[in-house]
Order: structure tokens, then C-alpha cells, then sequence
């Protein structure tokens, strides 16, 4: 009981928007006030809260003692992984990062070799956070691919030595570090809805294409796997025109490279300048992705579709040609925004992740 108490003033500490003062804790969560007295003593000397002392005294008695969760005491740490490079960020509970690093990678394909180069991400991320990655809590992994429950990489398009990688292992941290890996797409929908344009939603699907293609489904809250991972691989589905926007110059604003996008990107600033060109390069661009999101609105249904992965770069001139094209479809009616949070969606969403592994391990009994 003495546990369950613990976690529940934690939580209440945890998820409150200021610091609580005794009686707010009190209607927080029923407990006595010698209860809680009780367990802030152990809390504060554990380092999980910080006792904010009062300030002077302006009428009638002394203001009360406050107390706040300190978000610091627990690190995270996000990985992503792509064909172009990888990129790691430290933090802490509250999303605040404290260190970062990305390395360019030598060969995507070779997964012992990506990892190697992953890990060197985060080490450096780790020394600029001052941290050891002993300290981390867990840490949150985005790849590529189907990706099993347990983290195994099941299929990576055009990288078949990835079948069968245990990414987490492949990281050689520590065992008391949880490593939780997925899909960088899933984890794109899942940081989409707690922090974007999605938060609004229960259900919706996450989707990019291009150089890149895939898709992160939610319903009703959570991320829909399918078998083996397999849910949103649509890139596998090659009569979904998947190739063809791939070699299209509009969607390499979906690829890793810089170099890559910038072509993307100039391609959307000539439809904004109506050179016709640019503008049969989008409409070739538009016509396959019509095709697959008419497929997600008739299978699936999703309420809303939020394009990102580079695509919201050019959202001003796709998404209104996509709403046409769907029209014209007889598509069911849908929702259709652009990611606000842009290419770094995905690392987000490994943070994001990170973070709820260590919420479930504070809070899961209160």
C-alpha cells in the first residue's frame, strides 16, 4: 500500500502544470495529510522532488511549503536511424534535451555497421549531456522496416541483411537500460498525436511517400502492429505506385539526404511560380498518392491523414491536389493536415516512447 501511495503522489506531482502545495496533494489523491507528509520525506530524499520553500509572508500567516517533480532524476534517450544518417538526443521527462549528435552513416545496409555508428550517436550525445548511458532509464529506437513486438527488424526494403536484427541488442547498452524499438513511421503517428496536428484524434494515419514511403496507423489511441509489424509497410505493396513516386523529383522531399531534398524542395517552389514543368512533375507525384490514400479511406477509414516525413514542405501545394484527386475519387470524405512537426517527427516519437517506458515503471501501479 505504502508502494501504491508513493506512485500515486508521484504521478500527481509528475503531471501537474506548477508546483502542489500539501492540500493540493491532499484532493490530488484522497491520501492523508500525514500520509503524504510520509512519503514526500522518502520522494525528497530520493531526489524525485524538490521542496520549494515560501516567500515572505504578504498578509495573514506563512504561505505553504510547495513541492515539484523533478524531471531530471529519470534520463531518456531516442535514436533514429535512416539510409542517410543517425541521430540521438538525451533528455529528461519533462522532453527537455540535453544533448544531441547525428553521424553520417557508411553503408545503411550493413546493420552491425549502422548500429556501431548508432551507438557512437548516442555515446557522443550521452558526454555532451553530461550522462552516462548507464543512467538512462530507457531508450527509445526509430528504424526503417517492419519491426516485431520485440524489436526484431522483420523486412527493410532494399536492405535484406536487416531481416531478422535485434536493433535494441545491437546497441550493446547497458542490460539495466529498457530499449524499446519500432517503426520510425509508428513512432512519427505516435509523437504526431501527443505533441502535432493530431492531438485531437483517437484514430488517424501518419503517412509519407517518395523517396521514402510508410505509414503509422492509430486507433483508438494506440498503434495498430498487424502481424509481425507489418501494418503501414505499404512501400512492399509495389501496385500501389509506390515506385513511381519514388522516382519522382517532388518526393525526394521525403529522402534522408539534404542534398536529395533540396531538389524536392525546388520542385515545390516551382509550382508556387506556376512553371509548368514543376507543375507536371507534382500532378505525375499526385496521381499514384491519390490512388494509395483513396485505398487507407476505404480499408482503414481513418478520419484524418496527416502528411509528413519532408512531404509538409510542400503541403501548400500538395495537399489541396491530393483533396481534388480524392474528390473526383468518390473517396470517402477525410481529413487531410500536414505534420507540424516535420522531419523530426520520428526521433520525437522514440522519445516519446522512452519516456512512457518510464512511465509505466513509476506510475503503473497508481
Amino acid at each position: 500500500m505504502r508502494e501504491l501511495n508513493s506512485s500515486l503522489t508521484l504521478r500527481s506531482l509528475y503531471l501537474a502544470s506548477a508546483p502542489l502545495t500539501m492540500t493540493e496533494l491532499n484532493r490530488a489523491t484522497g491520501l492523508s495529510r500525514r500520509t503524504i507528509e510520509l512519503i514526500l520525506a522518502d520522494l525528497v530524499a530520493e531526489g524525485w522532488v524538490e521542496p520549494i520553500e515560501p516567500g515572505p509572508a504578504t498578509g495573514a500567516g506563512r504561505p505553504p511549503r510547495l513541492y515539484e517533480f523533478r524531471p531530471e532524476r529519470a534520463l531518456v534517450g531516442a535514436v533514429q536511424i535512416d539510409t542517410h544518417s543517425t541521430e540521438a538526443i538525451v533528455a529528461d521527462l519533462g522532453g527537455t534535451v540535453l544533448g544531441r549528435s547525428r553521424r553520417t552513416l557508411t553503408n545503411s545496409t550493413n546493420p552491425d555497421l549502422t548500429l556501431a555508428e548508432a551507438r557512437a550517436a548516442l555515446l557522443a550525445a550521452a558526454d555532451e549531456s553530461s550522462t552516462p548511458v548507464e543512467a538512462f532509464r530507457a531508450v527509445g529506437v526509430a528504424t526503417g522496416g517492419a519491426v516485431d513486438d520485440d524489436g526484431t527488424v522483420v523486412t527493410l526494403v532494399h536492405a535484406p541483411r536487416w531481416a531478422g536484427v535485434r536493433a535494441g541488442e545491437g546497441l550493446g547498452l547497458p542490460a539495466g537500460v529498457h530499449v524499446i524499438v519500432d517503426n520510425d513511421a509508428n513512432l512519427a503517428a505516435l509523437a504526431e498525436r501527443a505533441l502535432g496536428v493530431a492531438n485531437d484524434y483517437e484514430s488517424f494515419t501518419w503517412l509519407f511517400a517518395g523517396n521514402r514511403t510508410g505509414s503509422g496507423i492509430i486507433i483508438d489511441g494506440r498503434i495498430h502492429r498487424g502481424f509481425r509489424g507489418a501494418a503501414g509497410e505499404i512501400v512492399e505493396a509495389n501496385l500501389l505506385g509506390t515506385q513511381a513516386m519514388e522516382q519522382n523529383r517532388f518526393g525526394l522531399l521525403t529522402s534522408p539526404d539534404p542534398v536529395e531534398r533540396a531538389v524536392g524542395d525546388a520542385v515545390a517552389e516551382g509550382v508556387r511560380r506556376g512553371e509548368p514543368e514543376a507543375i507536371a512533375e507534382l500532378d505525375a507525384f499526385v496521381a499514384p498518392f491519390a490512388q494509395l490514400l483513396a485505398v487507407f479511406a476505404w480499408t482503414i477509414a481513418p478520419p484524418l491523414i496527416v502528411v509528413g516525413g519532408g512531404l509538409e514542405a510542400g503541403a501548400d501545394v500538395l495537399i489541396p491536389r491530393l483533396r481534388t484527386a480524392l474528390e473526383a475519387a468518390g473517396a470517402p470524405a477525410m481529413e487531410l493536415r500536414a505534420s507540424a512537426l516535420g522531419r523530426g517527427g520520428m526521433l520525437q516519437g522514440a522519445l516519446r516512447v522512452a519516456i512512457m517506458s518510464v512511465e509505466r515503471e513509476l506510475f503503473g501501479s497508481a
